[in-house]
């Protein structure tokens, strides 16, 4: 929805009531039309605001389930991961713990599941239900299996939920952490 240079930080609030998804977009340009575009996580509107749409994948998703004050969360892979990131909620009771992807993915990636940018640099990582079409590859297997190695807090497969359910509490989210060893497992 907007833009954030490095070691910068964005406050926005949420209705009582809100149900939604956030996510990191990267390699994001204009052209000379004025269309907005993405290497990753782009909504397609040509537009850099989204407008309720969901993100072309691979994108690391972010998921929010607000009601008054009771929230419910996750860091989601099942669509691939762009980006590293942590949720870290700040006070409240209940379930109210860190969690995220904070080290990087592409480490682990295998051939088959990489996403590659323009000049064919590898630049995210597909879920393996997204791409290999295949009841298998939708369930715990070696591909989930080799990403919780790296990311054992984050949703790997449809099922697979990793929510927490947290009352009172502010969220701090953060893109691209500097120290990926900050979450303890």
């Amino acid at each position: 929805m907007w833009e954030l240079g490095e070691d910068t930080l964005s406050i926005f609030d949420t209705p009582d009531e809100w149900t939604g998804t956030i996510w990191a977009r990267t390699g994001c340009v204009r052209d000379d039309h004025e269309n907005f575009s993405c290497a990753t996580g782009d909504c397609k509107t040509n537009d850099i605001y989204c407008f309720n749409l969901t993100a072309k994948y691979p994108v690391t998703l972010i998921n929010f389930a607000i009601q008054q004050s009771e929230a419910t969360y996750d860091v989601s892979l099942v669509h691939g991961y762009n980006v590293p990131v942590k949720i870290v909620p700040d006070g409240g009771s209940g379930d109210c713990v860190t969690t995220g992807c904070p080290n990087d993915v592409m480490n682990v990636c295998p051939a088959q599941l990489i996403f590659a940018g323009s000049n064919g640099t590898a630049i995210a990582c597909h879920g393996p239900c997204d791409v290999l079409k295949d009841a298998d590859a939708c369930k715990s297997n070696q591909h989930s299996d080799m990403f919780k190695t790296t990311c054992p807090l984050a949703s790997l497969f449809p099922g697979d939920a990793k929510s927490h359910k947290c009352n009172a509490a502010t969220y701090n989210i953060t893109f691209c952490p500097l120290s990926p060893n900050s979450i303890e497992i």
